[in-house]
């Protein structure tokens, strides 16, 4: 895939990119896995973003593994919730 299309850089999976059949790409991985339930292929997500009991389907790890940086952005002077303090206290406590 040429850069700048959005996609990560594919080097990772070996192969050429133009022998990978990307049949569709998704912004929610909530709607990503009934194409998955049904067969049409994987889906690639973070570890613990679907919930997969009762459901046909199953998180793989991958080898070796692939990481990827996160960054949430918010207003300047945002006044929040206090869950959403709570939530990012969370996430300033794990990133340390």
């Amino acid at each position: 895939m040429p850069p700048g299309d959005g996609h990560q850089h594919l080097d990772w999976f070996g192969v050429d990119s133009a022998a990978l059949q990307v049949v569709a790409t998704y912004n929610l991985i909530y709607n990503a896995t009934f194409l998955v339930e049904r067969g049409i292929g994987y889906a690639l997500c973070l570890e613990g973003l679907v919930n997969t009991q009762g459901r046909d389907l199953a998180f793989r790890p991958i080898e070796s593994e692939l990481s990827v940086g996160l960054y949430i952005a918010t207003k300047k002077y945002q006044t929040f919730s206090p869950a959403v303090k709570a939530f990012l206290e969370q996430i300033r406590e794990g990133a340390r």
